[in-house]
């Protein structure tokens, strides 16, 4: 694990945009046929413009392994350490107004570092009775595209809900998670008569989504 700021989501997610304007630069220069010493500058400049290359989609597989079930994360997995780190930066309590979304900044996101890359820099809402955080995503998950996931944490309350969305037809989840999310929601009501149960569903409407409900 690797303790991952917002500022340095931030940092990476604008890397792409950077190394464009290095190029574009370079391109330039290249083109108006200035002197050597010039162009040589400028291509100083560019490399050092770049710093890392535009990011690609990471595979998330391993990282969102049971949500196809919606498997409530255990606490010692690399999703269950990630979300625990997102409810003690985030998390309101009852008193909080409407509105008002807290902030720890003293307290870093826990991601593995093989895939910090592909999340981008959290946004928390209060809505009185939850807190919601969505967090932009940059990744696959059974080889689908994803784009963004939502955690709802109740405020002193038993809400507690996860979303994932998808750059995806509900057509294309149903057809790669139907089988997975259907069993998921069989085992939350089969477990629902012991107290615990939860729901997993593929929502309609577009873009494609999961949704998961583990909320007492």
């Amino acid at each position: 694990m690797t303790m991952i700021s917002t500022r340095q989501i931030t940092a990476r997610q604008a890397a792409p945009a950077l190394a464009g304007a290095a190029f574009s630069l370079l391109a330039a220069v290249a083109s108006a046929s200035i002197g050597r010493a010039a162009l040589l500058s400028a291509v100083l400049a560019a490399t050092l413009a770049l710093g890392t290359t535009p990011s690609q989609a990471v595979e998330l597989d391993a990282f969102l392994e049971g949500v196809d079930e919606c498997a409530l994360p255990r606490p010692a997995s690399p999703l269950g350490v990630f979300v625990h780190s997102l409810v003690q930066r985030y998390a309101n309590k009852p008193g909080n107004p409407r509105g008002y979304a807290a902030d720890r900044t003293d307290i870093s996101l826990d991601l593995p570092p093989d895939i910090a890359d592909a999340f981008g820099s959290p946004t928390p809402s209060n809505f009185g009775e939850y807190t919601q955080v969505t967090v932009p995503l940059n990744g696959t998950f059974g080889g689908l595209p994803v784009t963004q996931m939502t955690f709802r944490f109740g405020n002193k309350n038993g809400i507690k809900a996860f979303m994932i969305v998808f750059n995806a037809s509900r057509a294309d989840v149903v057809s790669e998670f139907g089988e997975a999310v259907e069993s998921g929601d069989d085992r939350g009501q089969n477990a629902g008569r012991r107290g615990d149960g939860y729901s997993a569903e593929i929502p309609y409407g577009e873009p494609g989504r999961i949704a998961c409900d583990w909320s007492s």
